[in-house]
């Protein structure tokens, strides 16, 4: 288990958790797509990292198996349900990011591939940790969780450049400092 990462009073933080490993069809469609026992298990690891993390709020895509992740997180929160995160694209989702009024410090956000993946790749610059973007091209599996801090403003287009990581059983957490 790794410790929290330590944060400044300035800073806001950002959480990307893919969800946990899901069954491979539902009768219902991709939406309705529950947890496996596995991902059940991946988000009771997951969640014992959250918890350190404390969020202020969480955001989870309304499919089934993100919700559930969100849920058997134990995060202190009631995931809202954000219909933006399914099929939801890096931009897409940095546009919602941006909406956020400045009082929240930090915010999870448990959603699919390829969108949090590919924020992530898009979050970590080229000047970034050479061993995080090593990670990141590794691939994104399920219950993958990075943390970002920076400072600014949400609002503000957000640049990246120092990017630490290291890996923990089932996910990856890495720090960022503007």
């Amino acid at each position: 288990m790794t410790a929290p990462i330590p944060t400044r009073a300035s800073a806001h933080r950002l959480f990307l958790l893919r969800h946990a490993d899901a069954v491979g069809w539902a009768a219902n469609g991709d939406r309705e797509r529950p947890l496996s026992a596995h991902g059940r298990d991946q988000a009771h690891e997951a969640g014992t990292q959250v918890r350190q993390l404390r969020p202020a709020m969480v955001w989870s895509s309304p499919a089934r198996r993100a919700r559930e992740t969100a849920e058997q997180l134990g995060s202190g929160h009631t995931p809202e349900l954000q219909e933006g995160l399914y099929h939801a694209t890096a931009d897409s989702m940095l546009g919602m990011l941006r909406a956020l009024p400045e009082k929240v410090e930090s915010i999870l956000l448990v959603a699919h591939a390829p969108g949090i993946p590919d924020l992530a790749w898009e979050l970590a610059s080229k000047d970034s940790d050479g061993e995080l973007r090593r990670l990141l091209e590794r691939g994104f599996p399920t219950c993958t969780l990075v943390g970002l801090e920076f400072t600014g403003r949400w609002s503000e287009p957000v640049s990246y450049t120092h990017l630490r990581a290291h890996e923990t059983d089932s996910y990856l957490v890495c720090r960022l400092l503007l």
